[in-house]
């Protein structure tokens, strides 16, 4: 009986190479710092009765004096709203009697005055403790539109990972090729705040023609991005 051999056939169950890509996937990060153009006062005025309409009347006319120094500040009507209001029951735990004492009533009248000229801010701030505010949350910066900086920073974030790239790729002989996949990761643009209390601070150690800082925004950006390798 002969044997054939057959050469060239394939073992059982493999299978054709298929192509391989070589691929170098990196991360790009960057970011960049600008400064706000846009601030939110926020404060509260508080006032207690035990008649509960003697509250609500004086919260209206401290409310009505702190909002006008807002206006006497230079911030236009528009930019001023109130947050909340609300009337709710004073009281005060006595641990001897193990009982609450009813003080009477409270009424809280919260406002957010929105800042576009920075130089105002730390007026509206005097002038709203000053007038009858009683609770000062405190000062949020930010930027009007962040639409132009975030595309700047991921532009920035798409460069620091084609050079990570091309450094890697290099340095081993290759060449870097064409995207194949790109993905933001991450953005971050943060709203630095000042609290209410640090302000009153300042507000005792300075007048009010100084500034509140500000301070600068970091806005950040990740993106990953995957190329082939020629």
């Amino acid at each position: 009986m002969g044997v054939f051999v057959l050469a060239g056939v394939y073992e059982a169950g493999a299978q054709p190479k298929k192509d391989f890509k070589r691929t170098v996937t990196v991360r790009g990060e960057a970011s960049r710092q600008v400064s706000p153009d846009q601030a939110t006062v926020n404060f509260s005025v508080v006032t207690r009765s035990k008649d509960p309409n003697l509250a609500r009347s004086l919260n209206a006319e401290a409310g009505a004096r702190a909002i006008k120094s807002v206006k006497d500040a230079g911030v236009p009507e528009k930019s001023i709203r109130l947050q909340n209001l609300m009337l709710s029951p004073a009281r005060e735990w006595d641990p001897d009697t193990r009982k609450y004492n009813e003080l009477g009533y409270d009424v809280t009248r919260s406002v957010q005055v929105t800042v576009d000229d920075l130089d105002l801010v730390a007026g509206v701030v005097v002038g709203v403790v000053e007038s009858g505010a009683n609770r000062l949350e405190g000062v949020q910066y930010r930027l009007k539109s962040d639409t132009d900086i975030r595309t700047m920073v991921l532009a920035d974030a798409v460069q620091s990972a084609k050079r990570r790239a091309e450094a890697m790729v290099t340095a081993l002989g290759g060449e870097l090729g064409d995207v194949l996949t790109i993905n933001e990761e991450g953005m971050s643009v943060p709203a630095p705040f000042v609290a209410g209390e640090r302000m009153m601070v300042q507000k005792a150690m300075a007048d009010e023609s100084q500034a509140l800082p500000a301070g600068d925004i970091e806005v950040s950006a990740t993106v990953a991005v995957t190329f082939s390798i020629r």
